[in-house]
């Protein structure tokens, strides 16, 4: 159909386009997801980083559980990430991964930009 209207050569240019195009949504979606998880981490940032001393902490973070008996019967449990390390080291920990997801967060709006643009 489009290439009755446009054209031969218009029309595969189009297609091509509209593929960047979907590329470019897709990549801008995960762009986004990259931003959650920082913001998500502010919490662990906030309550460990507080403590005062070397006493042990766990980094546990809220987590969504399937009870297998029923298909919608779901619950919210908490998943220990690290456990007994020092505050220390769980902030840095925490730096780390901020750090890669605001990596990975540039890294795909500049591949979705530049798919965008193409």
């Amino acid at each position: 159909m489009l290439e009755f209207i446009l054209g031969k050569d218009i029309a595969k240019y189009v297609q091509r386009h509209k593929a960047l195009m979907f590329i470019s949504m897709g990549l801008t979606a995960i762009s986004s997801l990259f931003v959650v998880v920082p913001a998500y981490l502010l919490q662990p940032f906030v309550d460990k980083g507080m403590k005062l001393g070397n006493e042990p902490v766990s980094w546990k973070i809220p987590w969504i559980a399937h009870d297998p008996s029923s298909w919608l019967s779901w619950h919210k449990t908490q998943i220990t990430i690290v456990d007994n390390i020092t505050p220390n080291e769980l902030l840095i920990l925490l730096s780390v991964i901020a750090f890669i997801a605001v990596f990975l967060k540039a890294v795909t709006s500049y591949f979705g930009g530049l798919s965008a643009a193409a």
